[in-house]
């Protein structure tokens, strides 16, 4: 189940490359994906806006996209409305001002408002938006329709990209507004490659999504408070992913025993086979779980990595320091020590000496 340790060299290198990625569905409208890779979180927030109304009529496409000048038009055009700004778009640049600091606003690369009415109406990008001097940020569209609410009725398709099929509404990004925080990006589309799934289970064209993209170094306190503002759950989504692998790794240590020497060596990386193997072998004669067995091999690597540093040089652990992890992690666990069986012919002097020693590091 578990690979044994690589020694150092290229095949080190490209377990350091790997991604380790996963997905969590937080509820019928939201997902949340993360990729991590060294000193870089990718995370993607999707929101689906499927209780949102949408128009969708044809476009002048059959002859624009045949005109040199321009871009591409969709053959259907998509009206989306402007409530989706109001909430949930706007409200994510308040949190980020509320905890990153009210200084910070994302830029608005993209957006084309609709002004008029649903059967009479016009559109206008942030390019026009400029031209009138509106602040090129989320707040100063915010600001804007707010003076124009009664005129502005809806958004509707900024850029057609025709290469990965996505129809996109409105881009907002924002750069480095604290130091963990690489860089922070809304984005609004629909995707033609999945059409046919919205087809069948909501009987509507297309599915329009909110993309919420962050780049982190880790998960800092700001950065945690900003997932809560967001109601997402971030810290319990990935203690419930930690608890699952547990209790999986669980399982498979407790049924094998091979399973658990090649997973004690893989995780606790100061503690070499002579090591593994006593603490297998009190974990085996008094039918420990795989939590006990973890602590102790946990506590004894602690201990073992701030020896090295002192001895300078790889050595055994002896049978004491063993011994000692084992009757501080039963006593750690509420059992009676009375009942712990150990090897015969121990120096209880050393046992003692070592508790004294791990006892700092089960705390």
């Amino acid at each position: 189940m578990f690979r044994d340790n690589q020694p150092p060299g290229s095949q080190a290198s490209k377990e350091e490359d790997k991604v380790k990625e996963f997905r969590a569905v937080l509820n019928d409208n939201t997902s949340l994906f993360i990729a991590e890779k060294r000193n870089m979180i990718h995370i993607i927030i999707k929101k689906e806006l499927t209780d949102y109304n949408m128009d969708i009529i044809a476009s002048e496409a059959p002859v624009k996209n045949f005109l040199a000048a321009g871009e591409f038009l969709p053959y259907e055009y998509i009206v989306a409305d402007k409530t989706i700004l109001e909430k949930e778009i706007f409200p994510f640049s308040d949190a980020i001002k509320k905890i990153f600091g009210s200084i910070y606003d994302l830029k608005l690369n993209s957006i084309r408002l609709c002004v008029g009415s649903e059967e009479d109406y016009l559109t206008i990008d942030e390019s026009d938006l400029k031209e009138v001097e509106v602040n090129p940020t989320l707040n100063g569209l915010k600001e804007f329709m707010q003076v124009n609410k009664k005129s502005i009725f809806g958004f509707t398709i900024r850029h057609y990209d025709s290469k990965k099929g996505n129809l996109v509404f409105c881009e907002c990004e924002l750069n480095r507004p604290i130091f963990d925080v690489q860089s922070v990006k809304i984005s609004v589309l629909a995707n033609l490659s999945q059409r046919g799934l919205y087809m069948q289970q909501h009987y509507t064209g297309f599915g329009m999504h909110l993309y919420y993209i962050l780049r982190i170094s880790k998960f800092s306190d700001p950065i945690i408070n900003f997932f809560n503002e967001l109601k997402i759950p971030i810290e319990m989504i990935y203690l419930k992913r930690k608890s699952s692998i547990q209790n999986w790794c669980s399982i498979e240590c407790e049924l094998d025993e091979k399973n658990l020497k090649n997973y004690l060596q893989s995780q606790y990386t100061s503690l070499i086979n002579p090591d593994i193997e006593q603490i297998v072998s009190i974990v085996r004669e008094n039918k420990f779980n795989f939590e006990v067995a973890r602590m102790m091999a946990d506590i004894l690597n602690r201990m073992k990595q701030d020896r090295v540093e002192v001895e300078n040089g790889p050595f055994s652990l002896e049978q004491e320091d063993i011994a000692a992890a084992a009757k501080l992690v039963v006593n750690y666990f509420g059992f009676n020590e009375k009942n712990l069986s150990l090897p015969p012919n121990l120096d209880f002097n050393s046992i003692k000496k070592s508790i004294e020693e791990l006892d700092r590091y089960i705390h």
